[in-house]
């Protein structure tokens, strides 16, 4: 059994970070859950979305910058939370920046009877699992022992999935299991510990979507989860119609295209944080050129209907 290194910052930095956990516009899907009670309310249409929205450098590091949203059944707009976290892939580890150290998040590559000894992000809001920072570094210290090594088939891959058990008396019996690539399958970004996705409940990761590797869970809640795809503004338009709207291209550069018969509609491009950034009207094309890469809403509309569709600008 190995013991495994803590921070980055005492780690020689070598090799070129792949991105493979982290590309920009890489997308998480959490939802909230009751193994006990599947008809408890507050259990239902809880959803955190996690997005990587920038690179950034920081001393050398090609870092991800990911922000996380929330919005429920009953508000239907993906909210920011004011939570990010800035990410570094190492290899087959995964470190989150806390003030001036990068932390052990994630490590890919343990195996069965390792030792992981890494830390949750505790002052970062949704991306935490946890209530207790450790003194030193602000972070929870988390000495986590792999005790199954199992696979998932995801395209025609074989990825492995690590069940991990705290070996802290604190956190006794308190365990995780993470995907390799993709990250926890549990109910909160960082892990399964303490938190809740939504007050009393617990939750899982739905969905994955990296525009290389989709993930998505068999399900295992008894309401229909949104999945990646999952548009919180709801359409007032129905299958029919919604077969004779395309969008193209997808991913886009200067202009969006709408192919429809329908006639007289408007269209308004917003950010994810709901603002609109980009409008058209009576077209069926709309120009993007001052937007920044990311992913957007196109939101399609006349008198009759309203139809949104999510969208990435390259």
């Amino acid at each position: 059994m190995k013991q495994l290194t803590l921070i980055l910052a005492l780690l020689p930095l070598l090799g070129i970070s792949q991105k493979s956990f982290a590309p920009l516009n890489a997308v998480w899907n959490y939802e909230a859950k009751s193994e006990f009670n599947s008809d408890l309310l507050d259990c239902s249409g809880n959803h955190l979305q996690y997005i990587v929205e920038e690179e950034v450098d920081i001393d050398g590091r090609d870092c991800s910058l990911i922000r996380a949203y929330r919005s429920s059944n009953l508000d239907t707009v993906w909210r920011y939370t004011g939570d990010s976290l800035i990410v570094y892939e190492e290899e087959s580890k995964i470190y989150f920046q806390e003030d001036s150290l990068f932390l052990l998040l994630f490590d890919f590559g343990a195996e069965l009877g390792d030792t992981i000894v890494k830390y949750d992000p505790y002052k970062r809001g949704v991306f935490s699992g946890t209530y207790y920072p450790d003194s030193a570094t602000t972070a929870l210290r988390m000495e986590m022992y792999v005790t199954d090594i199992s696979t998932v088939d995801i395209q025609g891959s074989t990825f492995t999935v690590q069940t991990l058990m705290s070996l802290d008396s604190y956190f006794y019996n308190i365990n995780d299991r993470v995907l390799e690539g993709v990250g926890s399958l549990s109910q909160m970004f960082s892990g399964d510990y303490l938190n809740y996705t939504a007050s009393g409940c617990d939750g899982e990761l739905i969905c994955y979507n990296n525009s290389v590797v989709e993930y998505e869970t068999s399900n295992t809640f008894a309401l229909a989860h949104p999945g990646c795809d999952y548009m919180p503004i709801l359409d007032s338009v129905d299958d029919n119609i919604l077969s004779d709207v395309i969008v193209y291209p997808n991913p886009f550069e200067l202009r969006l295209n709408v192919n429809t018969d329908i006639e007289d509609i408007n269209l308004k491009i917003l950010d994810i944080n709901g603002r609109v950034v980009a409008t058209s009207d009576n077209q069926k094309f709309i120009d993007t050129d001052d937007l920044i890469s990311g992913i957007y809403l196109l939101q399609i509309s006349n008198d009759e209907f309203t139809h949104i569709a999510k969208v990435t600008k390259m």
